[in-house]
């Protein structure tokens, strides 16, 4: 592979994961949503609401499937987001790692980049483009 492919192959698995913060605050918000409804029907079994109680029975049951569907959600992402940190843990310097976790991670503007790293748009572009070559080779060794 030449530099043009190793590049290309570390933007394409940075897009995959572009929106995983996002997603990752939104599975949390629906778990917190759903344990906030986890209180609101009673399950208290009554000789007059037998009715009401399977209801309350049917939708404990859900309850409790979704949350883990949500929770298994959640272990996914996280393991991807330890993948992600171990790949740019693995880049060769310390600017290259730290402009790909602010930009990939933290989700930060070239420009707030740049001014957190007290240097010129233009040498963390260089510097960004060095560390997507380099992470394509890491990604394709890893196949």
């Amino acid at each position: 592979m030449n530099s043009y492919e190793y590049s290309k192959l570390a933007k394409e698995y940075l897009e995959n994961k572009k929106d995983l913060r996002q997603y990752t605050d939104d599975l949390i918000d629906k778990l917190k949503e759903l344990e906030e409804k986890e209180h609101y029907p009673s399950m208290a079994m009554k000789n007059d609401k037998i009715q009401e109680s399977i209801k309350n029975y049917d939708y404990y049951i859900e309850y409790i499937n979704l949350k883990e569907k949500y929770k298994n959600m959640i272990d996914d992402v996280v393991r991807e987001w330890e993948d992600l940190n171990c790949i740019i843990e693995n880049l060769g310097n310390v600017s290259m790692r730290k402009i790909m976790r602010l930009r990939y991670i933290d989700n930060e503007s070239w420009k707030k980049i740049s001014s957190e790293m007290y240097t010129s748009e233009s040498t963390i572009f260089r510097i960004h483009r060095k560390a997507l070559i380099e992470l394509g080779k890491i990604l394709e060794s890893n196949k």
